[in-house]
Parts: C-alpha cells; structure tokens; sequence
C-alpha cells in the first residue's frame, strides 16, 4: 500500500474520532431540576476558565421531613454554567442565602479540553435556567421533651 493511502485513512480516522467526541460532548442525556442554595460558585481553570458551582440540597429523612439527624448525606449536587449572566445570579443568591431552582441538562461527559471553543464545563451538568425561590428553610431549635 501506498504511504499516502495509509496516511490517508488515519488521519481520516482521527477526524471523525474528534467530530463525533464533539457530537457526543453536546449530546443531551438527560433533563431535570434542582432546587437548593448556592454554596459555591467560582470561576476555574489555567487556559479554559469556566464558572463551576455547587448547589447544596436539603437532606430529608425518610418519613420526608427536614430533619438535622441527615448529616452524613453528602447532598451537593455539582454542576457548571457557561454564562457569566447566570453566574452573577447565582453569587447574588449565594450571598442572600437564597433558594434557587436550577434547570439543567446532564451531558454525557465533562468537556473541558483545552482547544478553543470547548471551555464549556468541567462537570456532567449545564445549567441553562435560574429561577430564584426565596429564602432558605431553617431547622431552628429542635424540641426538647419534657420530663
């Protein structure tokens, strides 16, 4: 075979390996709601900033009430939003301490590689929508019973 030919059929190769990574990156897997309070959100990354956050969600017991006894649950639910817009809003109900609902779309993997125009997310999930709640829910003092 001919050195071009094989030379060829690689470089043919890798080029729908990458086009269908991209394909796939974009993919929609699934699409939900979360609702919680903002504990972080930051911007990150050397060359690919992105803003990355964590919403952390209220631990409920079985019995479906909001109960301290649910500490060792981690709840966070960790996501990535590609608008500077919708990060701004977020930080604005972080310092609130503000209930957030977060629309989002699972992908099917982070995509955070360092060639120009893939900076988009370091995690599964991309927010797309912030509806802002109220405030946060506080356990207060649990009683004490009476003897």
């Amino acid at each position: 075979m001919n050195i071009k030919v094989v030379a060829g059929v690689v470089a043919g190769v890798i080029l729908l390996v990458v086009i269908g990574g991209f394909l796939l990156a974009d993919w929609t897997y699934s699409e939900g709601m979360r609702q919680g309070t903002i504990s972080k959100i930051s911007r990150k990354g050397f060359v690919c900033k992105t803003w990355e956050g964590e919403l952390a969600m209220a631990n409920f017991s079985r019995d479906g009430t909001l109960s301290q006894d649910n500490r060792g649950t981690d709840n966070t639910f960790y996501f990535s939003v590609d608008d500077k817009k919708a990060a701004n809003r977020l930080q604005d109900a972080m310092r609130t301490n503000t209930v957030v609902n977060l629309a989002y779309e699972q992908k099917l993997f982070p995509l955070s590689w360092w060639l120009p125009g893939t900076c988009q997310r370091r995690t599964e999930y991309e927010v797309h929508d912030i509806q802002v709640v109220g405030s946060a829910p506080t356990l207060g003092n649990p009683k004490v019973p009476q003897q």
